[in-house]
């Protein structure tokens, strides 16, 4: 059946997430020696761990804004740093790390493209575990928002992804019906194994080039060009890797 919509994921799919969160931790790191003792990659971990600890305990709820989540991540952090760390401290640390991850935002490379090509074909919705503020503002600063026709958050939803109840609502608010839809996403368990329940076709977006868990399930694209190329698999009209 016809394509009518395309469902995005944001982080490290539209948007350059790991780049920016990168930036934001390393000038933590140079701040902050205590932090040293880590490379930059098991700080980064540490951080997506408890991200997602606070997020999906605390947020969904309501208890907690995205400020108070990175206060109270910083604290735990510097608490597995052997650091007793007061508020102010903390909020010192959330102050550096935002105004460097902020100053870093852009768009992963092609996707203003491929956004571009599909707007005149299908209707585009982004859904993203997140805070509806902090998405738009990344999508407005990569000027991905003009291309986008629907936008669900699980802070409004109340339920994350790989959730088959949140695709549902995003189906829905795209009047669309699941078999009429690709999912792209770069998380296997989250993006892609949560559109395979809702009955979405999905395309996994690998662009740090990890094992494929099972290739019957997506096809897989590590690279968003050439464009024509992945509009191919998007439509079914072919199906394989793109290489960089």
């Amino acid at each position: 059946m016809s394509i009518k919509a395309v469902i995005f994921d944001v982080d490290d799919t539209l948007f350059d997430y790991r780049y920016c969160c990168r930036k934001g931790l390393t000038a933590v790191q140079n701040k902050f020696k205590c932090f040293q003792k880590l490379s930059l990659h098991e700080f980064e971990k540490e951080q997506r761990k408890l991200s997602d600890e606070i997020h999906g305990s605390q947020m969904l709820a309501g208890n907690i804004s995205l400020e108070r989540e990175r206060i109270e991540r910083f604290k735990i952090s510097f608490s597995k740093a052997g650091e007793a760390a007061d508020e102010s401290t903390a909020k010192e640390a959330v102050n550096i790390y935002r105004e460097n991850y902020e100053a870093s935002f852009r768009a992963v490379t092609g996707a203003y493209e491929l956004l571009d090509a599909l707007k005149s074909r299908v209707k585009i919705a982004v859904l993203s575990n997140s805070y509806y503020d902090l998405l738009m503002s990344k999508l407005v600063h990569c000027s991905l928002d003009k291309f986008v026709d629907v936008v669900v958050v699980s802070e409004q939803a109340g339920v994350t992804k790989p959730d088959t109840k949140i695709f549902i609502e995003t189906l829905k608010k795209l009047d669309c019906k699941p078999d009429k839809a690709v999912m792209i996403g770069d998380s296997w368990e989250v993006d892609i194994l949560g559109a395979h329940k809702a009955g979405i076709r999905s395309v996994w977006y690998n662009q740090y080039n990890q094992s494929i868990p099972d290739p019957s399930i997506a096809p897989v694209i590590n690279s968003y060009f050439p464009v024509q190329k992945v509009l191919n698999i998007i439509f079914n009209e072919s199906e394989g890797r793109v290489e960089n």
